[in-house]
């Protein structure tokens, strides 16, 4: 025991230890042979296509959406991140490789913000973080979302030391990776915005005199080069002639007036119950008690750093913990916050002071809540864990049978109507020889082919079946129509009550219906 002490008084033994616990967390998290999220399937695929043929500029698989019309890809640096994967294991194991790798990499870059912002036991709060439930499944879907929010977490620790140069470098990767960027921008407003509250109510400030403060003026002198980066990489992007079009869409229609009316979303863009999110922030919200019982008998001495940085990350962290109530997608980017601030706040206490106080105050109770409180965090990874690796998990294999009968019915250029748009990147990376409905977002389609839209969705959710030919055929000029068996019963109790669809495949799981010309 001894030994084991000395060795982790060492630093990079620590490090090391951290480094080889993330690894094999994401190891063993991610639904190996499977993806858990459909876009996954398109981020693979689009790498595989780009290690072959560089940069597309059409997206005729989905000539019906706006996604095509024009094609931006808002991931392109991702894709590039992905190649070498995709070029070494295939395309979706590779894609599957580099979700572990990137998942890996995010913690280790917000334990090392962590440690820029002098927060105590960075590994600590790296690991509360990258261990929560919600947090790992985001890092582990094969999306762009470790090196998103790796981007962001970077854009928030440079904005409150002041490191203008390199938040100018890293916005210009972040438009060239990923659409959420101006996310940080808004994230980097909102941290200046609580240096000055600091400055006010804790420095006593007068109000003009704030703006003068040379560590609010190196913040403010970061953020404008930071929006100096987004330009630039604005300019440097190679889709930029069409990327403003594509953002309105993904930010405005998607992000902020998002059509629940119209179109059935993807799961992540539907808000999380109140208990739901309570679950997931259970360790932070056990660590503020454990930091408001210091307050009261182990506060140190007052740390105008940690006061600071704790009032800079309130106003984003409520703000985006605010858009996590909206859409569970959030939560990629409130939690980190949370975890930073937490982070801060353990810093104007006396840690060991605090649960020597604890022991005392709870006597024999201390052990019980300490187990019941491992118990809980256990069951929950663990349910969160099987959610994601059995019941979400969609093998590379999935509908490879249908396809196969697809490619028999469907030529090259001819399109394919499927069930639920949610289904086209699976689909996809079997056939890239023909076209699709709908796919990644409903929301595209709508943008595109408004009434076609909404015909689709009350005909795939059974609300309108009497209408199912000639949306199928004299509107989409379908070949073949895919049904997938867990959505859509009703659209095909339609397809079998109406004689013009036979059909020439089936299994538990889906079935392809021939159209008969008449």
């Amino acid at each position: 025991m001894q030994w084991l002490k000395q060795q982790l008084a060492k630093a990079w033994v620590r490090w090391l230890a951290f480094f080889l616990f993330v690894s094999a967390w994401f190891v063993i998290y991610q639904p190996w042979g499977g993806f858990d999220d459909p876009d996954a399937f398109y981020h693979s695929t689009m790498a595989a296509i780009m290690l072959k043929q560089g940069l597309i500029r059409d997206f005729a698989w989905l000539d019906l959406t706006s996604f095509a019309h024009p094609f931006v890809n808002q991931h392109v640096l991702f894709h590039v991140a992905l190649v070498p994967f995709v070029a070494a294991f295939g395309a979706l194991p590779g894609g599957q490789m580099a979700a572990v790798v990137f998942g890996i990499v995010f913690s280790l870059i917000f334990a090392w913000c962590l440690k820029k912002l002098q927060s105590p036991n960075p590994i600590f709060w790296s690991l509360v973080l990258v261990t929560m439930p919600a947090m790992t499944a985001r890092l582990s879907y094969g999306k762009a979302s470790p090196l998103a929010v790796s981007l962001f977490v970077l854009g928030v620790m440079a904005t409150m030391i002041g490191a203008p140069f390199f938040a100018f470098i890293l916005m210009i990767v972040y438009v060239l990776t990923h659409a959420g960027w101006p996310l940080l921008l808004l994230t980097q407003g909102a941290i200046l915005l609580g240096h000055l509250i600091y400055l006010w109510a804790v420095e006593s400030v007068p109000f003009w005199q704030a703006f003068k403060d040379k560590t609010w003026v190196k913040g403010f002198v970061t953020f404008f080069a930071t929006i100096a980066g987004a330009v630039i990489g604005f300019f440097l992007h190679p889709y930029r002639a069409e990327l403003l079009g594509f953002l309105k869409i993904q930010i405005v229609q998607i992000g902020i007036t998002t059509p629940y009316d119209r179109v059935v979303m993807g799961n992540e863009w539907y808000g999380p119950s109140f208990f739901t999110m309570m679950v997931w922030f259970s360790p932070f919200l056990i660590a503020f008690g454990i930091f408001a019982f210091g307050m009261i008998g182990s506060r140190l001495p007052a740390n105008r750093q940690a006061m600071r940085y704790t009032l800079m990350l309130a106003i984003p962290m409520a703000f985006i913990v605010a858009l996590t109530f909206k859409s569970v997608r959030f939560v990629e980017y409130s939690a980190p916050l949370v975890a930073l601030l937490m982070a801060q706040l353990f810093r104007l206490i006396d840690v060991r002071k605090t649960f020597i106080g604890l022991r005392h105050s709870l006597g024999p109770l201390t052990l019980f809540l300490a187990a019941c409180l491992l118990g809980f965090i256990g069951v929950a990874e663990r349910l969160v864990f099987l959610q994601e690796t059995v019941e979400y998990k969609k093998p590379f294999t999935k509908f490879s049978e249908a396809m196969a009968v697809i490619r028999s019915e469907v030529k090259p250029g001819e399109r394919l109507f499927h069930s639920d748009w949610s289904h086209m990147p699976l689909l996809w990376a079997q056939n890239q020889d023909i076209n699709y409905i709908a796919g990644l977002d409903p929301t595209f389609l709508l943008a595109q082919n408004p009434e076609l839209s909404d015909r689709y969705t009350k005909l795939t959710l059974g609300q309108a079946t009497s209408t199912a030919y000639e949306v199928i055929v004299n509107e989409t000029h379908s070949k073949a129509v895919f049904v997938d068996r867990g959505r859509g019963q009703a659209f095909e109790e339609a397809l079998k009550l109406d004689a013009r669809f036979e059909r020439i495949y089936e299994d538990e799981d889906s079935a392809v219906y021939r159209i008969k010309t008449p």
